[in-house]
C-alpha cells in the first residue's frame, strides 16, 4: 500500500478541524520521498514561501495530510498548462532543495484512517486528528461535513446508490453511508444525527464506482461537485488568471477555485462513471 502526503493550506486545516471537511485533491507526493523534510524546505520546494505567498520563509510548523492510496483515486502527472501566477510543477518535481516527484490528485473524499500531522521546525511531529471514516468524521473536529458532493467512491447496494468508503488496511469491503433519518435499511447503524452506516463486503455491492461530471461555464472547463436545486457547485479546471478575475471564484488553494452558479448556465455537461471491481485492483499504483 502506497502512502501519500499533501501539504495543507492553513485554511484547509481549519476547514477540516472545525468544519469537518473531508474532501481534497491537488498536488501530492509520496510520503517516503519527503520523510524528514523540515517545514522551511517543504514550503520552498512547493514555491509557496515568501512575502505575499501562503507561508513565511521559515514557518514554525506546517500541516500535512497523510493518506493511503485507495482504488478509484486518479493521479496525473503535471503538464505544462502555460504561465500561471501560482506553481504548476510542470517539470513533474518539487523545486530545490527537495526535488521529489509530484502528482495532481483529482478531487476525492479523504479515505478513512488518514491523519493530519503538524510538522514543527525543530523536527517534532504532532498528530492533530484522524479520520474515522466518512460517517464518523474527524476525531475531535467541532463540525461534520457529510459525503454529499459528487466526488469519491460510491456503491450500488440492493437498489440504492450510496457514498462508499474503502476500508483501511486492504480489508475487502466498504463502509456504506445513508444520509437522512427516513428509510434507513435494516443493518445500518446510526453514527450521528441523520448519518447511518453499514460495513459491507465487496460481494454485497453490485458495483463500486466514481461519477465524474464535467461541463463548461462561460467557456471555462469545470468539474461539477454538487447540484442542489437550481444551483451547482463547480471546481474550475486549470483556469487562467483571466478566468479567475472574470468569474471571481473562491480560492481553495493556489490554482484551485470553487464557484456556485445557476445550473441552467452550464454547457456541455458530461457524466462518466469510473467502475472498479475487486479483481481489477487499484486504478493507479
Amino acid at each position: 500500500m502506497t502512502y501519500w502526503q499533501k501539504l495543507l493550506m492553513p485554511a484547509m486545516t481549519e476547514a477540516m478541524l472545525q468544519g469537518g471537511l473531508a474532501e481534497f485533491g491537488g498536488p501530492v507526493v509520496r510520503a517516503a520521498d519527503v520523510s524528514g523534510v523540515r517545514p522551511a524546505e517543504l514550503v520552498r520546494a512547493y514555491g509557496l514561501a515568501g512575502e505575499g505567498l501562503v507561508f513565511p520563509e521559515s514557518p514554525e510548523y506546517v500541516d500535512v495530510l497523510l493518506f493511503e492510496q485507495r482504488p478509484l483515486m486518479r493521479f496525473e502527472t503535471p503538464s505544462d498548462i502555460g504561465e500561471r501566477p501560482w506553481p504548476t510543477y510542470e517539470s513533474g518535481f518539487l523545486r530545490a532543495p527537495v526535488r521529489a516527484p509530484i502528482w495532481n490528485l483529482a478531487r476525492t473524499r479523504v479515505p478513512s484512517g488518514s491523519t493530519i500531522q503538524r510538522l514543527y521546525a525543530d523536527g517534532r511531529t504532532e498528530q492533530l486528528t484522524a479520520l474515522g471514516s466518512s460517517a464518523k468524521g474527524w476525531t475531535g473536529a467541532t463540525g461534520y461535513f457529510p459525503p454529499l458532493h459528487v466526488v469519491g467512491p460510491r456503491a450500488k447496494w440492493r437498489g440504492h446508490d450510496l457514498p462508499a468508503d474503502f476500508l483501511p488496511n486492504n480489508q475487502p469491503g466498504v463502509e456504506l453511508v445513508w444520509i437522512g433519518d427516513d428509510g434507513a435499511p435494516d443493518g445500518f447503524e446510526q453514527i450521528r444525527p441523520m448519518i447511518h452506516r453499514r460495513l459491507a463486503p465487496f460481494s454485497e455491492c453490485d458495483e463500486i464506482f466514481e461519477v465524474v461530471i464535467t461541463a463548461s461555464y462561460h467557456g471555462v472547463p469545470v468539474r461539477v461537485l454538487q447540484r442542489a436545486g437550481d444551483e451547482a457547485l463547480l471546481l474550475l479546471e486549470n483556469p487562467t488568471w483571466d478566468h479567475v478575475q472574470e468569474l471571481q471564484p473562491g480560492p481553495v488553494e493556489p490554482g484551485y477555485f470553487e464557484l456556485t452558479v445557476p445550473s441552467a448556465e452550464l454547457e456541455s455537461v458530461r457524466s462518466v462513471a469510473n467502475v472498479w471491481t475487486p479483481d481489477r485492483g487499484p486504478l493507479t499504483e
